[in-house]
């Protein structure tokens, strides 16, 4: 998938919001896109949800930002890397009985949003994702 990747303000934390095209093998690309909630969590926490509330997983971003995620019978387990912010990174391992797959995103600024330069407004990164 290549894509874009953006984070908003949101009430008391951002709307994250990817869209791009899926190519999977020799097929027409696909359309794609996927919305989330990312809250503050606990001390050095996030918390993912859904973009309807449910939740999907919470990460301590200290000491390694990881996360496991149970949708019956598949077992989704993340590891992101913010080491190297605004660029960064989120590695799937993705395990149940039809699916066995690594997915990693990598994710670059398209601008610069606040605290980051001198553009205001939302964060834009670019998606590019290879199994």
């Amino acid at each position: 998938m290549t894509g874009v990747a953006v984070l908003s303000r949101d009430g008391d934390g951002l709307m994250y919001r990817e869209t791009g095209d899926l190519q999977l093998g020799e097929m027409s690309p696909i359309r794609a896109e996927r919305s989330y909630l990312w809250r503050p969590g606990g001390v050095g926490r996030v918390t993912v949800a859904f973009a309807d509330g449910r939740p999907f997983h919470d990460i301590a971003l200290i000491p390694r930002p990881e996360a496991e995620h149970f949708c019956d019978p598949d077992q989704y387990s993340v590891r992101y890397d913010f080491g190297d912010w605004p660029r960064w990174t989120a590695v799937w391992r993705v395990k149940g009985p039809r699916k066995d797959y690594r997915m990693t995103t990598r994710y670059a600024p398209l601008a610069l949003g606040p605290g980051m330069g001198e553009t205001e407004g939302d964060q834009g990164f670019e998606d590019g994702r290879g199994a």
